[in-house]
């Protein structure tokens, strides 16, 4: 391998400095996501090798860089319990990055260091691809640049001309980097891969016990985004279903099992359903944005009859639920059409096992309950009376709030007769054991209720202080029957939000206290949040189908053809753009005094028959004129001496001796 004297040169002060800075930024969020230990790893190198420049320290042998490699991938492989996957292959790179910093020796081990930290940064995607990380990623990207220039820069520049200059470095790539974007081939990327999910999501689980949704809503953050393609329902209508609940063991209630008998893939949106004509009063469109949670469920008003999904495929189950065929481990996209109502499913009759599983309660728990069900049934009731019987007792002496009181082993029976404190999953959770005891079918339904509406961008925001539980009954000739217990007790909680439903004590408990937040804060709030909306809804989602249509719609098809022709018009067209750019302002920019003597200085010698070649700086002509023209020695060494002084060290006063000597120096022999 052929090295240059220049890549020969050891580095300065200054070198080490922008490298180590550069390294910080680039590997600074991907440590968060390592064991700590590493810290220690870094920090030891930074140490070392600083100690190094001082003079301290020596280079490190072979067999120490062996035996300091060999203890770090070990206690790699201890932390990650010898599980090769992607996140210990990322600890191997990180660690093999910062210990090149102990070899930093030459430009040349700069330069390679610099390219490490953009791979570095690329590595921050794995973990994270929201605007805020792709700006962090930019800002490194600059410091790398920066880094790289000043390798090779000899005079001195302020630190925000250097920035400025990997800036303008970086700001040349970028429309290269649009059309690539936009053009190149979409796959799969590496972090939709599990082993990247460091720390559990919040969401629903398949399980809900009394309690664990009023814990939910007390977690701050998003659940999903929606916009609207058109009208939108009303608040007390926005029911976001995620999963139906309808076994009870008398504790907890769960997802009954499915599997084979669930329908088949529901169709993605047609063109009959594309235009808003085809909506009528009770159809809705509209786009979610669906944060991950590491569970197979999508939410979507009732009853979905058409969905897009742009992360893969999905299933409807017969309960009337969407589920994705993968773990949502990243955030997805999809678009779905709802018929809203308050009923939806078959009317005449539910198949056997339907009706046996909405029917099954535990036959030795909660007999308080069981006896007032039965006198209801005793007086001869009907279904429709039930209902109404058992919502109005709610009205009476319940209490709606996030901190009820512990349930016992008879849990519908503490909470009806005794404690009559609790959160929606007390409500929904009692009001289906009494109705299956009368001989009603019904199922809990957990999701979301409601939305707070952003005005930046016309979206919903349904957070998970949105958490909500409710019930549906099944009746002949009207189907599955939506009935929403909690809102007998507290009608504020489905027509104006939690925040009007709840007291002053439970409010502080929701959302780290988001709802008493200021209103320019929350203004603010809205701004980011839209600003990150879009930016999820146009470059993380970009996926092949987008990009498909995208390409059709720009260029008439996608054909590799046609994509190479785009790519090379686009790159004549940049590369001639900044030539111009470069050639004109070059020639708008007047040439300063020292140049223009120079260049006569050159000519002059041109005369004489030397000729200067372009790597060689004009100390080196000038001691090359030293060596062939012995009699010209001491005038052309002084003229480069002043010429390094007037360009480099702005010593203004050299320049009349600098004009003297150009103007002395012979012309021809």
């Amino acid at each position: 391998m052929q090295y240059s004297l220049h890549d020969k040169k050891w580095i300065r002060h200054e070198n080490l400095i922008w490298i180590l800075l550069a390294q910080g930024l680039a590997v600074f969020p991907i440590l968060l996501q390592l064991p700590e230990w590493l810290w220690a790893v870094w920090l030891i190198a930074i140490l070392w090798r600083v100690q190094i420049y001082r003079g301290q320290l020596s280079f490190p042998s072979t067999l120490i860089k062996a035996m300091v490699a060999g203890v770090v991938v070990t206690g790699l492989l201890l932390s990650f319990s010898f599980r090769i996957d992607i996140n210990t292959l990322i600890g191997m790179f990180f660690c093999a990055y910062v210990l090149k910093l102990v070899e930093f020796r030459t430009k040349r081990d700069g330069l390679l260091l610099v390219f490490l930290g953009f791979f570095a940064v690329g590595t921050q995607f794995l973990f994270s691809q929201t605007m805020v990380a792709a700006l962090y990623g930019f800002i490194s990207c600059i410091v790398l640049v920066t880094a790289w220039k000043v390798l090779y820069l000899d005079r001195p520049e302020k630190i925000v001309t250097k920035l400025k200059g990997g800036f303008v470095i970086l700001l040349h790539a970028t429309p290269l980097m649009i059309l690539f974007f936009i053009v190149m081939p979409r796959i799969e990327p590496l972090w939709s891969l599990p082993a990247l999910g460091s720390s559990a999501k919040t969401g629903f689980s398949d399980t809900m016990s009394p309690g664990d949704v009023g814990k939910l809503v007390k977690s701050s953050g998003t659940a999903f985004r929606v916009e609207f393609d058109g009208d939108v329902p009303a608040a007390n209508a926005m029911y976001w279903r995620g999963l139906v609940l309808d076994y009870f063991d008398g504790r907890s209630w769960r997802v009954y099992p499915r599997g084979p008998n669930s329908q088949p893939l529901l169709r993605p949106l047609s063109s009959d359903v594309a235009s808003s004509d085809a909506l009528s009063k009770n159809n809705y469109r509209y786009t979610v944005t669906l944060e991950p949670h590491d569970q197979h469920w999508l939410f979507s008003l009732a009853e979905p009859v058409h969905v897009n999904f742009l992360g893969g495929e999905t299933n409807l189950d017969e309960r009337v639920f969407i589920t994705s065929k993968k773990p949502i481990f990243k955030q997805v996209q999809y678009t779905v059409k709802s018929v809203v109502g308050e009923s939806h499913g078959p009317k005449n009759s539910l198949n056997e096992r339907a009706l046996t599983e909405n029917l099954l309660i535990p036959d030795t728990l909660n007999p308080k309950t069981r006896q007032r069900v039965a006198k209801w049934l005793a007086q001869g009731l009907t279904a429709q009376q039930i209902i109404q019987q058992a919502l109005s007792q709610y009205k009476q002496s319940f209490y709606y709030t996030l901190e009820p009181p512990l349930l016992g082993r008879h849990s519908i029976d503490d909470f009806l007769f005794t404690t009559q404190q609790g959160f929606c999953e007390h409500f929904a959770s009692s009001f289906v054991f009494m109705m299956r005891a009368a001989g009603i079918p019904s199922r809990v339904v957990a999701g979301y209720q409601g939305g707070k509406k952003n005005p930046v961008q016309n979206y919903f925001i349904i957070e998970q202080s949105d958490a909500h539980a409710w019930t549906e009954v099944w009746l002949k000739d009207v189907g599955w029957l939506r009935i929403d217990p909690t809102a007998a007790v507290a009608p504020e909680r489905v027509n104006e939000g939690i925040s009007q439903a709840l007291s002053e004590t439970d409010l502080q408990l929701v959302g780290n206290g988001a709802f008493n937040e200021l209103p320019w804060l929350r203004s603010l709030r809205q701004r980011i949040d839209a600003a990150g909306y879009v930016w999820n809804r146009w470059v993380l989602s970009y996926n092949g189908s987008t990009q498909k249509s995208v390409l059709e719609k720009l260029f008439g098809g996608t054909e590799p053809w046609r994509i190479a022709v785009v790519i090379v018009v686009a790159g004549l067209l940049v590369g001639l753009s900044l030539f111009f750019y470069f050639y004109l302002d070059n020639r708008k920019r007047p040439l300063t005094i020292e140049v223009r003597l120079v260049k006569r200085f050159l000519k002059k010698a041109e005369g004489l028959g030397i000729k200067r070649r372009s790597e060689e700086t004009i100390a080196c002509f000038s001691k090359r004129i030293a060596a062939e023209k012995p009699e010209l020695a001491k005038s052309a060494l002084a003229l480069s001496v002043l010429f390094e002084s007037v360009a480099y060290r702005d010593e203004v006063g050299d320049i009349e001796k600098l004009r003297k000597l150009v103007v002395a120096f012979p012309r021809c022999a």
